[in-house]
C-alpha cells in the first residue's frame, strides 16, 4: 500500500543497481589468436594480468578523449573561476560587521522558472564568535511579497572539498545539490538560501566539521537574505541539510533561539547526516573513504583548536599529503583515496584518532547537540551508505528518541551516500509542506531500528 510522504520509518525506497560494475575479464581454453593454448606456444598467464592487459588496451584507447575533455573541463573552469574571483575578494577592512550583513550581492543567471537569484557575500562567526566571510546564494519565488514575509529554508551543503572552485555558489554546476528538493520549496512560497561556509570560496579556512560555525553560516544566511528587500524573507525557519551539511542542519537548530533569536524555527532535517562523529571515524579511519574527508579535518580543526597535533595521527604519508588533498575539490579527493589505500596500500591516519584524548575531545563537542524540544525533524539515512554509516545514524535516532523528539525517520535500503540526498529531497519538501499546514506528524520512535545502532 502506498505512504504519504513523511510517513515514518517503515517507507522503503526503491531498490538500486551500482553505479558502475566491471564484468570480471578472463582468458578461458583460448589463445589470443583463438586457437587451443598449447603448453609449449601459449604459457599459461596469471589472471591479474590478463586484467591489466585487458585494461591496458582500453587506456590506450579512451586515455586520448579523456586527456582532452579533462584538459577542457580544467580550462573551462579555470576561466569561471578568473571571472568569479573578483566578486569573491573582501578587503580586511570588510570583515568586520554584524553577522549576516551583506557586503555584496549581484543577481544569479541561473535561477529556476518563476524564481529569482542572487550571489552574496555575507559577514559570520566562527565557533569561538570571531568575525568570518562567508559567500552563498539565494533564491526567491517571483511575484509579491506576502505580509509578513515570506518563509526561509537554509540548506546546508555536504562536503565538496577545501578549493575555492569547490564552493557551491563558485561551482560548474552550482544548483546540483539543490536540484532534488529547489523547485518544490519555490513552488510552496519559501526563499532558499545556500550559504558556502565561511573559508570555501572566500579567505580563511573552511571549519569543516565544526558543528557551532557551520550552524553560524547557515543562520546568519537567512540573515543576509532577509536584507535583499526583492527576496521578502521573513522570520519563519526551517533547515535541511546533507551529509556534513546534515551535521550543520542539527547543529544549527540547535542554535537558532539563542544565536538567531529573531528568527522562528518550524522544523529541520537532515539527510545521512555526520552528526555521531566519534563512531563515525571510529569506523572509517582506515578505510579509503578517510582520504576525501580526513584531510579537511587535518586543516581545519587545528586552526580552531590550538595544539591540536596532526603528526599525532596522520601516517608520513597523510602528512605529507594531507594539504594537497584538502583542496581538491571531493570526487577527485576520492579517487586519489581509493588509488592510495587500495592500490598502493597508503592509510590516511596512522591510529584510531578517537583513541587518542586530544582528539576525541573536538570530535566529541561536534556531535550534534540535542534537538530544541517540540521542533519537528526528519532523518533520512540510506542503508547502502558506506560513507554515513547507517548504524551511526541509528545512534542518533536513538538519542533523539530517548530525548522525546517529534521524529519520523525515512530509512531507503538501496540508497548510497549520494543517492539518498536525491531520493529524500522531494521527501524533506513534501514533509516540510505538511508541517507548515498543521498536519499531524508520525512518529517513527517506538519502531524497531534496521540496524543496531554503532556504540557512542
Amino acid at each position: 500500500m502506498p505512504r504519504r510522504p513523511g510517513d515514518p520509518s517503515s517507507i522503503q525506497g526503491p531498490s538500486r543497481r551500482p553505479l558502475l560494475a566491471f564484468p570480471a575479464v578472463a582468458a578461458q581454453g583460448t589463445g589470443m589468436d583463438g586457437r587451443p593454448r598449447g603448453r609449449a606456444r601459449w604459457p599459461r598467464r596469471h589472471p591479474l594480468l590478463t586484467v591489466l592487459a585487458a585494461l591496458a588496451v582500453i587506456v590506450v584507447t579512451l586515455g586520448g578523449t579523456l586527456l582532452v575533455r579533462q584538459h577542457a573541463n580544467q580550462a573551462q573552469t579555470a576561466a569561471r573561476q578568473q571571472a568569479l574571483a573578483p566578486f569573491y575578494d573582501v578587503p580586511g577592512s570588510a570583515v568586520a560587521g554584524p553577522p549576516g550583513s551583506v557586503i555584496r550581492s549581484e543577481p544569479l543567471d541561473f535561477a529556476p522558472a518563476g524564481s529569482r537569484g542572487w550571489r552574496l557575500l555575507f559577514r559570520s562567526q566562527d565557533a569561538t564568535g570571531r568575525p568570518t566571510v562567508s559567500s552563498g546564494m539565494v533564491f526567491a519565488p517571483d511575484g509579491p511579497t506576502p505580509a509578513g514575509g515570506r518563509p526561509v529554508l537554509a540548506w546546508a551543503h555536504g562536503t565538496v572539498g577545501m578549493g575555492p572552485a569547490c564552493a557551491p555558489s563558485r561551482a560548474q554546476n552550482p544548483l546540483s545539490q539543490l536540484d532534488p528538493f529547489l523547485g518544490a520549496v519555490l513552488q510552496q512560497g519559501w526563499v532558499v538560501t545556500a550559504p558556502d561556509y565561511a573559508g570555501l570560496g572566500t579567505p580563511g579556512v573552511l571549519a569543516y566539521l565544526i558543528g557551532a560555525a557551520e550552524a553560524h553560516d547557515v543562520l546568519n544566511s537567512v540573515r543576509a537574505a532577509r536584507s535583499l528587500a526583492q527576496a521578502g524573507a521573513g522570520t519563519t525557519l526551517a533547515i535541511w541539510g546533507h551529509s556534513q551539511g546534515g551535521q550543520s542542519s542539527l547543529f544549527a537548530a540547535a542554535l537558532a533561539a539563542s544565536y538567531a533569536p529573531e528568527l522562528r524555527l518550524v522544523a529541520a532535517g537532515a539527510a545521512a547526516p555526520a552528526a555521531e562523529v566519534v563512531p563515525l571515524f571510529r569506523q572509517q579511519y582506515d578505510k579509503a573513504i578517510v582520504w576525501a574527508i580526513g584531510p579537511e579535518v587535518a586543516v581545519a580543526w587545528p586552526a580552531t583548536y590550538p595544539g591540536l597535533a596532526v603528526s599525532d595521527v596522520l601516517t608520513p604519508v597523510g602528512l605529507r599529503a594531507y594539504q594537497q588533498t584538502a583542496h581538491l575539490c571531493v570526487v577527485g579527493a576520492a579517487l586519489q583515496g581509493i588509488v592510495r589505500q587500495d592500490l598502493l596500500r597508503q592509510k590516511f591516519f596512522g591510529v584510531d584518532p578517537t583513541a587518542n584524548p586530544a582528539w576525541r575531545a573536538p570530535l566529541e563537542a561536534n556531535t550534534a547537540p540535542l534537538p530544541p524540544p517540540g521542533i519537528p525533524l526528519l532523518i533520512a539515512q540510506g542503508l547502502a551508505d558506506q560513507v554515513v554509516l547507517p548504524d551511526t545514524t541509528a545512534l542518533l535516532v536513538q538519542r533523539y528518541c530517548a530525548a522525546g523528539a517529534p521524529l519520523t525517520t525515512f530509512w531507503d535500503p538501496g540508497a548510497s551516500h549520494a543517492q539518498i540526498a536525491t531520493a529524500a529531497g522531494p521527501m524533506f519538501a513534501s514533509w516540510l509542506a505538511d508541517r507548515t499546514a498543521g498536519r499531524p506528524q508520525q512518529s517513527s520512535c517506538g519502531e524497531p531500528l534496521p540496524v543496531t545502532p554503532a556504540s557512542p
